[in-house]
């Protein structure tokens, strides 16, 4: 733990920014890195992509959405289609055709 006198973290308080030390300081690659990290953690629900998409696609038909996946590697490979939409956007699409 780091631990700072008060007059030093006063000042850093009131926008005084030069007198942040060294260690407290962190570049954008290191927030990058770890929103990165986290964001990737709750995308993915299995480590395995395929089966990823299917349980984020079972999800979402749990909470009335609809969705659909396929596989495109014929055309290129890694390639894939993941949709969905919401009752409500259905609807939508629905009255205006």
């Amino acid at each position: 733990m780091i631990r700072l006198d008060k007059a030093r973290l006063g000042a850093i308080l009131s926008g005084d920014f030069t007198n942040i030390p060294h260690v407290l300081r962190i570049s954008y690659q290191e927030v990058y890195y770890a929103m990165t990290k986290v964001l990737s953690k709750r995308a993915y629900l299995s480590p395995e992509f395929d089966e990823s998409l299917h349980l984020w696609g079972l999800k979402i038909a749990q909470e009335n959405g609809h969705w659909t996946s396929k596989n495109l590697s014929s055309y290129q490979e890694g390639m894939f289609l993941f949709a969905f939409m919401s009752d409500w956007q259905l609807t939508v699409i629905d009255s205006s055709i």
